[in-house]
């Protein structure tokens, strides 16, 4: 998402106007058309290094849908959650609720499209090829399992120890 490329197009990812909420879906440049202000794209990710990602003002719930789309992506993810472990009653064993999806600030407008395209059945790009980042491997600490693509253990901060045996 280049603003200097000239065949640029506001994404219509359904963003506002921060001063008069006109509707910049489309615009060739990074300039309110009603009010004259100008923005960046930035400014439309939420704070933070890894920000919850929001559609129609929603936090994004990483289920197991959208864990599988962030793995197919090799898009590095982490999930927000309070107190959102639950005891499932049938086989007495904990498990985690999923949590709030957060993704590194980079990848929030890939993430956005992404999630849009699945929700309006809309064709996906194809996901980049890489044979490391298909592979998970399950922390030695924690006993959790991680994306290929992760050094460090998302639950405990571990890191990732070489190996054969420490893969899925």
């Amino acid at each position: 998402m280049n603003p200097d490329d000239p065949n640029f197009r506001v994404p219509d990812y359904g963003l506002k106007c921060p001063t008069c909420s006109y509707l910049l879906a489309g615009l060739p440049r990074l300039v309110c058309p009603e009010c004259g202000r100008a923005f960046t794209m930035e400014e439309f990710i939420p704070r933070g290094e890894f920000p919850q990602v929001y559609m129609d003002g929603r936090a994004i719930i990483a289920d197991e849908d959208v864990r599988a789309l962030m793995h197919r992506y090799h898009i590095p993810f982490m999930e927000k959650s309070g107190l959102t472990e639950s005891v499932m009653i049938s086989v007495g064993a904990k498990s985690k609720a999923p949590g709030q999806l957060c993704v590194p600030r980079e990848s929030y407008f890939e993430v956005f499209d992404l999630l849009r395209r699945v929700r309006l059945n809309l064709e996906l790009p194809p996901p980049p090829e890489s044979a490391d980042a298909n592979v998970e491997w399950t922390c030695s600490g924690c006993s959790e399992s991680n994306p290929g693509n992760f050094d460090m253990c998302w639950n405990c901060e571990r890191e990732r120890e070489n190996g054969p045996s420490n893969s899925v």
